[in-house]
């Protein structure tokens, strides 16, 4: 009876410790916070006003509210929508709930603080594992004399079947747990629901989109710094 129950314990250990291990390093996932965390510090000439870096930053949030509502799938990030298949009324009322309107929600220019937020669609086409995601998250930006430090985390899925519109579990039977419809994306590196390869899928696109989005805004920052008036 012992060596079974070993057999089966060396088992649940091979199937889920692998898949713990393998989604938490797909995106930055901090142990000690428990949460997905984009972060990085980016240093810039210390004769550059923190001021002119704070405006670079924001004229980022302003310049174009189509990179703060991204769609992917498994064939890769940044598809249109049209490649997207399910019933069109049912699809526009779920993009309407989640869709960034307002990219910047805070703006404190003493403090240098600016706090946004972003949205990414992810369509995984698969019957009875993913369909249709949204992918909220938020985005702060802190900027002081030669660099600014952004921090892109709260990441938040809500998985919809695409020709209902209808809420639906990630592979679970029942609503709850670490494979419930809605709720925190650490939750997904946790689902036993035997799917992993589906929600690595998605954390892969999803990755690729927030290292694009970090990308871009590294771009627009430095291509973006008002001269001083003298």
């Amino acid at each position: 009876m012992k060596t079974i129950f070993n057999i089966f314990f060396g088992l649940f250990l091979l199937y889920t410790v692998p898949a713990f291990t393998q989604l938490s390093t797909i995106m930055p996932y901090d142990t000690s916070t428990k949460k997905i965390i984009y972060s990085e510090v980016v240093k810039m000439d210390t004769s550059i006003n923190p001021q002119t870096i704070y405006q670079a930053a924001k004229g980022w949030f302003l310049s174009d509210i189509t990179k703060f509502n991204k769609a992917g799938s498994t064939k890769g990030s940044d598809v249109t929508d049209a490649f997207f298949t399910g019933n069109k009324s049912t699809m526009v009322t779920n993009d309407l709930k989640h869709k960034v309107d307002q990219p910047l929600t805070s703006d404190d220019p003493q403090g240098r603080v600016l706090i946004g937020r972003g949205m990414y669609k992810y369509f995984g086409s698969s019957l009875g594992m993913i369909r249709s995601v949204y992918i909220n998250f938020s985005i702060k930006i802190q900027v002081k004399k030669g660099r600014y430090k952004y921090e892109i985390t709260n990441f938040a899925t809500a998985h919809y079947n695409p020709y209902t519109g209808k809420s639906c579990t990630y592979g679970s039977f029942s609503d709850k747990g670490n494979c419930q419809s809605s709720g925190p994306m650490e939750n997904l590196i946790f689902c036993d629901s035997g799917i992993t390869n589906a929600i690595e899928k998605m954390f892969n696109s999803t990755d690729q989109y927030i290292q694009w989005l970090t990308s871009d805004l590294k771009n627009y920052v430095s291509e973006h710094l008002e001269p001083e008036n003298w």
